[in-house]
C-alpha cells in the first residue's frame, strides 16, 4: 500500500477523540467549545458538510489551553496562534514552554493556524503574565517562533489564505455539501 492510500485510510479512521485543538487563551477555548458543542447554527453546518455520523465526532474533539495538553498527545493537533498584528507581538506564545508543548503534542499531524507575518516577526512581551522569570524564556520563545516560521516558509509548508481563497476555504465545503444534497434530492425525487 502506498503512502497516499495509507494516509487516506488513516484519515477515514480518525474520530473526534483523535483530534485536539490547542489555543493559548481561555476565552478562545470557551468560544471554540461553545461552537463545537452547543451552537445550533454550527451544529447544522457540521451535519451538512460532514454528514450525520461524522458530525457526531465534532463534540469529541478536545479543546484546551497549552497547559491543558501538557504531558498528553493526540493523533492530530490544531494549534491556534491567535495573534495577528503588524508589530509582531505574539503574547503568551513567546513563552518557550508553551511553544514546546504546542508543537510537540501531535503524533501524526500538526496544523498551526495563525498569521505567518506575525510569527515571523515574533516579538514577545517583557511582562508575560506578570512573572519576573518569564523575561528569560520570552527571548528564546520569540526567537524560536521566528526560526520555526522561517522554516515553514522556506520549505513551502505555509498555505496563505486571504480574500476569495479564504472565503472559499471557509464556505466552499458547505456549498459543495448543499450542492450534493440538492442533487441527491433530485435523484431521490426522480425515482
Amino acid at each position: 500500500m502506498d503512502v497516499a492510500n495509507s494516509n487516506c485510510i488513516l484519515l477515514q479512521q480518525l474520530t473526534g477523540t483523535d483530534i485536539g485543538i490547542i489555543a493559548p487563551y481561555a476565552a478562545q477555548v470557551t468560544l471554540l467549545t461553545n461552537i463545537f458543542n452547543s451552537d445550533l447554527t454550527y451544529k447544522k453546518r457540521f451535519i451538512e458538510v460532514l454528514g450525520e455520523e461524522r458530525a457526531t465526532h465534532v463534540q469529541q474533539i478536545e479543546i484546551k489551553t497549552v497547559d491543558g495538553f501538557e504531558g498528553r498527545e493526540k493523533e492530530v493537533i490544531i494549534f491556534s496562534t491567535v495573534r495577528n498584528n503588524s508589530a509582531g507581538h505574539i503574547g503568551f506564545l513567546a513563552d518557550k514552554k508553551r511553544l514546546n508543548v504546542g508543537l510537540t503534542r501531535a503524533k501524526r499531524g500538526l496544523f498551526v493556524v495563525g498569521s505567518i507575518s506575525t510569527l515571523r516577526a515574533g516579538r514577545g512581551s517583557s511582562n508575560l503574565e506578570g512573572r519576573t522569570t518569564a523575561a528569560i524564556r520570552v527571548g528564546k520563545g520569540a526567537d524560536s517562533w521566528r526560526r520555526y516560521a522561517e522554516y515553514l516558509v522556506k520549505d513551502n509548508l505555509v498555505i496563505s489564505l486571504t480574500g476569495q481563497e479564504l472565503y472559499s476555504a471557509l464556505y466552499g465545503h458547505l456549498k459543495a455539501a448543499k450542492g450534493r444534497a440538492n442533487k441527491e434530492l433530485l435523484v431521490v425525487g426522480g425515482r
